[in-house]
């Protein structure tokens, strides 16, 4: 609603404050009195062409500017989605320069014109003569009948929600479109990863497969020249090492009166030591050089097929080759999971849709069919609804029906004999609806004989985070002693005609045994055990 309206420098209006009441607002004047021209004004501030020429004074500014109250219009999502500030009492401002130029505001911020004109057409609707024809619009006559009936917030809520369906709808048919265009690249897809995998392809293999080429293409050379400074190391009496060591003594000799001698003879002694070491390194390395053709051979197959691969799919090195690989399964993956994807999606917009459909002001609806159309009899009653996801009921008739799985209690008994040798365990679980009865039998059963090892014969040791023990020294309990198990169901009629316990029991089968083991072994010799596997028990006798 339009609260006031500035206009400074337009037309014949040398400046005008305008204030408007809540009711209605009339304003009369014989023609050319300038009706039209608030209008045009107020056109500026819809967003409609400016004219220069429209400027009283053509060395001045032209400013029209009008405050309005949006609180119940539902626009707090458009002022976010264009980045400016929601405010209830909202101000829109229009500056035509001197020189013609044209600039907009929303609360001081500045907006484009096609911005303007939006909001615009949501601030205010001029009619004209011919435009009463809207009133056939069924759009037109609901926004009506929502404005009359304070229903800006419902309104929001429900637009929010629509615009979240409509926008999980496009992401949909998007990616229907994506999957029927990958699935055309499937095929080569599969075949692309399949060759790369079978390649086998490690991080740096490529540099350790060159620098090995190099070696055994040249190793007869290599091997002579190592030889040949081995030699030249230690030769008898023309070596540098015999040599070098002479020169030491020489040296060493004359210490006693030449103080430096000492430092020289220990820096020559050092020299020798490290040439000796590299002399055995050399002699060593000579050794082992040998050519190998075989080998040679292979490395120079290995890098042919890295080097097609590179060529193939423009890389540079075994890196990226592995990274082209890793991106090829990923699309590979999303070509595969994309059924899901869709299927996710569209559990989304359905429950979306639902939500929508509730929102839509069902309750409200009733109540303007109790009163027969006079929304004036509902003026000050709450309405109010509460959304929640049903599941649907077992053997539903649907592709896709939800489904809700509770996971519950459990309670289990160690029955032991005189000996100490388990006879019985009784596993009591709070099953829900069982709907696979063997298989839950299963997992119970499974679940009490592993709670049955951890609590009795079974022992890991590790010594620095690194197991100690094979597996055939672990204690894993022996089929002859496994104790006769009862799986007992904890059922519930009444469930609403809901799917609970669709998915079995699961890891609760195997927490309560060890604990209820250490109580019957309580109750037999009233020792409280604290470590598993239990000490002095029929299955671990003392040392």
């Amino acid at each position: 609603m339009l609260k006031r309206l500035s206009v400074e420098n337009y037309a014949l209006i040398e400046s005008l404050e305008l204030e408007l009441s809540d009711s209605l607002n009339i304003i009369t004047g014989e023609t050319g009195a300038g009706k039209s021209i608030l209008l045009g004004a107020l056109g500026l501030l819809l967003g409609n062409r400016a004219d220069a020429a429209a400027q009283k004074d053509q060395g001045r500014n032209c400013i029209v500017e009008g405050v309005f109250a949006i609180r119940d219009y539902g626009l707090e999502g458009f002022f976010e989605e264009n980045d400016l500030e929601y405010d209830p009492h909202t101000v829109v401002r229009r500056v035509i320069s001197a020189g013609g130029k044209s600039r907009s505001y929303v609360n001081d911020l500045p907006v484009q014109q096609t911005t303007l004109r939006e909001l615009g057409a949501r601030l205010i609707d001029i009619h004209s003569q011919h435009q009463s024809l809207m009133l056939g619009d069924d759009g037109f006559r609901i926004g009506i009948l929502d404005s009359v009936a304070g229903n800006g917030t419902a309104v929001a809520d429900y637009r929010a929600v629509y615009e979240r369906m409509r926008a999980a709808e496009r992401e949909l048919e998007a990616m229907r479109v994506e999957a029927e265009r990958s699935r055309k690249d499937q095929e080569w897809l599969e075949y692309q990863v399949g060759e790369l995998r079978d390649a086998k392809l490690t991080p740096g293999e490529q540099e350790e497969l060159e620098a090995e080429q190099g070696e055994l293409s040249h190793a007869e050379d290599i091997k002579a020249a190592l030889a040949s400074a081995v030699s030249e190391l230690d030769a008898d009496e023309t070596g540098i090492l015999p040599r070098l060591k002479g020169i030491g003594n020489g040296i060493e000799g004359v210490a006693a009166y030449y103080p430096r001698g000492v430092e020289f003879g220990d820096r020559l002694r050092s020299t020798l030591i490290e040439l000796r070491d590299i002399e055995r390194e050399f002699a060593a390395e000579a050794g082992r050089m040998d050519s190998d053709p075989e080998r040679l051979a292979a490395v120079n197959d290995r890098l042919a097929m890295l080097y097609t691969l590179q060529q193939k799919h423009r890389a540079a090195s075994t890196d990226e080759l592995i990274a082209v690989r890793d991106g090829f399964e990923a699309r590979l993956a999303a070509i595969t999971g994309g059924d899901e994807a869709i299927a996710a999606l569209c559990s989304e917009i359905e429950r979306l849709r639902a939500e929508a459909i509730r929102m839509a002001s069902v309750e409200l609806a009733r109540a303007m069919r109790e009163v027969g159309g006079d929304v004036a009899k509902l003026e000050g009653r709450e309405f109010f609804a509460e959304y929640f996801e049903p599941t649907d009921k077992l053997g539903a008739d649907k592709p896709n029906p939800k489904s809700h799985v509770a996971y519950g209690f459990a309670t289990h008994v160690v029955v032991i004999d005189d000996a100490g040798r388990v006879t019985e365990v009784h596993a009591a679980h709070d099953s829900g609806k069982v709907v696979n009865p063997i298989a839950i039998q299963g997992q119970i059963e499974g679940g009490v004989l592993m709670g049955l090892g951890y609590a009795l014969t079974e022992d890991f040791p590790l010594k620095d985070c690194v197991p100690q023990a094979k597996f055939g020294t672990l204690g894993l309990m022996r089929a002859t002693d496994i104790p006769d198990i009862h799986a007992i169901y904890v059922e519930k009629e009444e469930l609403l005609g809901v799917a609970y316990g669709a998915k079995g029991i699961g890891e609760i089968a195997t927490i309560p045994t060890a604990p209820a083991a250490q109580g019957a072994y309580y109750a037999l010799d009233g020792v409280f055990r604290t470590k598993f596997p239990m000490e002095n028990t029929f299955y671990r006798k003392p040392k």
